[in-house]
């Protein structure tokens, strides 16, 4: 329903595992979806939430974020390593 602002971050998929690429995405989306049950909600979200909304919807759509990826995909590096 809206989005605005941009961010570029670090983004994977456990889809593809072990691999990550830099996306833009609005830093502010505001999104409308429907329950289990068919009932209609609106949800908001920024930063991480709203990269993560648009990853899911893109899924969605039948599309992944490596179409997105700006540069080289690359391999994840977990928290630690």
């Amino acid at each position: 329903l809206e989005e605005s602002g941009e961010q570029e971050g670090n983004e994977a998929c456990l889809s593809v595992p072990g691999k990550a690429g830099s996306v833009k995405r609005p830093n502010y989306v505001k999104v409308e979806a429907q329950d289990e049950d068919l009932n209609t909600f609106i949800i908001e979200g920024e930063e991480l939430v709203a990269r993560a909304l648009c990853h899911e919807i893109e899924h969605l759509d039948g599309h992944m974020y490596m179409e997105r990826v700006i540069g080289e995909i690359h391999d994840a590096q977990l928290d630690g390593e």
